[in-house]
């Protein structure tokens, strides 16, 4: 796989961006973006300022990009939720909301996960994007609403047979 494919598949299936998106991150044109994903750059001395401005916008690993070999991302040492949110276009609103669940109380959170875990299960897997840890977390919370319905259940049913026995 050359380069320029390497970009178009960063811009479209990694970063899921528009070329004049992309373009507009990287203080360029639609039209630029066009002609590097074509390879037909009018000038080639463009070339290597515009890889580099790819990588340090979107983290992206040059080695990967050039080369196509390793992870398509650095993986930084720490994690920056605004960066994180940055690279993946959040609007101001977006950003507010992340805020505003975090300024939540511990168990109000876990209300909310609660809430989102609930809605989750009852929909059917193939709704759900193929991410590992989401599906883990999802199956053991489907787990445990199963064990707390049983056990409701039984607790349901030890109540009717004592009031028989007592009848």
């Amino acid at each position: 796989m050359e380069l320029h494919e390497r970009i178009k598949i960063l811009r479209k299936e990694h970063l899921k961006m528009s070329q004049e998106a992309f373009g507009e991150k990287l203080g360029t044109s639609r039209s630029v973006i066009n002609n590097i994903e074509r390879n037909i750059l009018a000038r080639p001395e463009q070339k290597e300022p515009i890889y580099k401005l790819i990588c340090e916008t979107f983290n992206v690993s040059e080695k990967w990009l050039k080369e196509g070999v390793g992870e398509v991302f650095v993986q930084d040492d720490t994690f920056s939720l605004d960066k994180f949110l940055e690279m993946k276009n959040a609007t101001n609103l977006e950003k507010e909301i992340v805020k505003a669940y975090f300024s939540l109380p511990e168990d109000v959170r876990k209300d909310v996960i609660n809430h989102f875990k609930e809605f989750f299960s009852k929909k059917d897997d193939d709704d759900i994007e193929e991410d590992d840890e989401i599906q883990r977390e999802l199956e053991a919370y489907k787990l445990e609403l199963q064990a707390e319905r049983k056990a409701k259940t039984s607790e349901v049913s030890d109540v009717t047979d004592t009031k028989r026995k007592k009848a």
